[in-house]
């Protein structure tokens, strides 16, 4: 460490280690939706879709989906676990009211892939996973922590 220079951290056994983050608006379609289960379909797709793209290990995949009534988590460690998911404040509801519109923050922490390949994963996760609901999403530019913008 000469001059003050920040070095890359150290090599891992489980690979490359590339953050990934996005921040979404989720837009319900003309039926109710279950929050939990788009979110569980989302990570768990996902996450079979980083592993059958060469990740070496699963990190941690985590979600928060901010409602008006509340903000729900949802997480995944494992792809054999699945995802988990539950109510961080009182009075979260479960469903997503017709054309009700709600902001996802999503990260994925995966070794083994870079960036641009999570992100095209998450954007054609979050596609299927959204449209099995009949509703839309949009990527919110400002507030978009992926590598890519729209």
């Amino acid at each position: 460490m000469s001059g003050g220079h920040c070095h890359e951290p150290p090599p891992s056994a489980a690979g490359h280690l590339e953050p990934y983050g996005i921040r979404a608006t989720l837009r319900c379609g003309p039926s109710a939706a279950d929050a939990r289960l788009l979110l569980a379909t989302l990570l768990e797709g996902l996450a079979a879709e980083c592993v059958a793209a060469g990740a070496t290990v699963i990190g941690h995949l985590k979600c928060l989906l901010h409602l008006d009534g509340g903000t729900l988590a949802c997480n995944l460690t494992s792809v054999r676990g699945g995802a988990s998911c539950g109510a961080w404040s009182e009075g979260t509801p479960a469903w997503l009211k017709p054309g009700e519109t709600a902001r996802l923050d999503l990260a994925v922490l995966v070794y083994g892939l870079s960036a641009d390949v999570i992100d095209g994963l998450v954007r054609a996760r979050l596609s299927d996973a959204v449209a099995r609901h009949g509703g839309a999403w949009t990527v919110d530019a400002a507030g978009d922590t992926g590598h890519r913008h729209p």
